[in-house]
């Protein structure tokens, strides 16, 4: 006895239809966020570039009439931009430094060492990124007053470390969780210690996973404003704070302004194309624990 095949169903054209509609819409959506996201780096650039008779024209132009590199030139005349472009740098990597080193070990232990409390130190770690900043601001300010570390790179370096290194071991938490604890097992059976497993096993393993909290930091040390404005002195101050610097109270210096701006967002820029598919790999490493 022959059997009849089971009709072949074709989507109705409404489906089809909605399905299309979606993803113009989808796409109309990206396309906004995509201007929302570069009209102001298109303006500051070309701000940049415009003399100030321009920057004062009552009906600003889109493309600059006559170009010219002197608000570049005014930025970075008295050297000061540059020299609080290399105390930015020098936090960030310190502060990058630290997060990676405590921040994988901390990883580690909580997801590879099997100890008691476990749920109590996440849990904790994670209480600390409920409180906003500004609650921490002065209970640290007057520690730090005491300990003689206001005014340095490194005390803020220090505080930056305090503050992002919960991040990182979070981060850090989802990708470690995704290597097999047999790696572990074995491992402690050759007689290798904890360390030695972290060194020569994990740390290997789990480099897209640095590399993209490595690049968050990073980021993230280069653009803080409120501790760097408090904790420094006009001696020694960071990107960031230097920028705000720029803006008089009478006269707000539109295009150095604009060209200072320009040269502290190449270094971020640099950092998150150069690292883009890492810090991706690493995001998404540890969403699936195998």
């Amino acid at each position: 006895m022959t059997t009849l095949a089971a009709p072949r169903t074709v989507p109705h054209r409404p489906v089809r239809a909605r399905r299309r509609h979606g993803g113009r819409a989808r796409w109309i959506v990206l396309v906004l966020a995509l201007v929302f996201a570069l009209v102001p780096i298109y303006w500051m650039v070309i701000s940049a570039l415009k003399p100030n008779e321009e920057l004062g024209l009552l009906k600003p132009t889109l493309l600059p009439l006559h170009p010219t590199l002197v608000q570049f030139e005014t930025a970075l005349a008295d050297g000061s931009l540059l020299a609080a472009t290399a105390n930015s740098g020098l936090v960030a990597l310190l502060t990058t430094a630290a997060v990676l080193l405590f921040g994988s070990a901390a990883a580690y232990a909580v997801t590879q060492w099997r100890f008691p409390g476990v749920g109590g130190v996440l849990g904790l770690t994670l209480f600390t990124q409920l409180l906003p900043q500004t609650a921490t601001l002065v209970p640290i300010y007057l520690l730090w007053n005491q300990l003689g570390l206001t005014g340095s790179l490194g005390g803020l370096g220090l505080i930056y470390s305090l503050l992002f290194l919960p991040v990182g071991v979070w981060m850090l938490i989802g990708f470690f969780r995704s290597l097999p604890y047999e790696l572990t097992e074995a491992a402690l059976v050759d007689g290798a210690s904890r360390l030695r497993i972290l060194w020569s096993i994990m740390l290997p393993l789990a480099w897209p996973a640095l590399i993209s909290v490595g690049a968050y930091t990073l980021i993230i040390c280069w653009s803080e404003f409120l501790f760097a404005l408090v904790f420094l002195n006009s001696d020694a101050t960071t990107v960031t704070v230097r920028l705000a610097f720029l803006i008089g109270e009478h006269d707000p210096n539109v295009g150095p302004l604009m060209a200072s701006a320009t040269i502290a967002t190449i270094a971020p820029l640099i950092i998150f194309f150069a690292l883009q598919r890492y810090f991706v790999a690493g995001l998404t490493g540890g969403a699936v624990k195998s």
